[in-house]
């Protein structure tokens, strides 16, 4: 047997398992409140609120790779042999999320920053 095959048969003990599960309890209750959410705001483009709607798609995708990420932590628990592979898929999916966070956070500060040199310089223009 390979090291690869000899690692895809790994089990977690029943406390890791409880750990797992848990972490994908409250990962699944945020995923769906970010989906939620993500809904009712892109829904404000019936009043031509683009920016809503952009935080309403970047809200959903957030959920839905929450999602993703807690049926990972989740199968852990709920299947044998495979929990490596498990472990790999969640923490892909971990990445992707604060991926997506980090560039809205410094697209935040780039604007941010934007419309205080704007301000400073028609305060200065005067």
């Amino acid at each position: 047997m390979s090291a690869q095959e000899a690692t895809s048969f790994f089990e977690f003990s029943e406390v890791h398992n409880a750990e797992f599960t848990a972490v994908a309890y409250w990962m699944r209750i945020m995923g769906r409140m970010a989906v939620f959410f993500g809904i009712l705001a892109a829904l404000t483009i019936l009043r031509a609120n683009v920016p809503g709607l952009i935080g309403g798609i970047v809200g959903i995708v957030l959920g839905i790779w929450t999602l993703m990420a807690a049926s990972s932590f989740r199968s852990f628990s709920t299947t044998e042999g495979r929990d490596l592979d498990h472990l790999i898929e969640a923490v892909v999916n971990l990445k992707k999320l604060y991926r997506l966070q980090a560039i809205m956070v410094l697209s935040y500060a780039l604007l941010l920053i934007g419309s205080f040199a704007y301000g400073v310089f028609v305060a200065l223009r005067g």
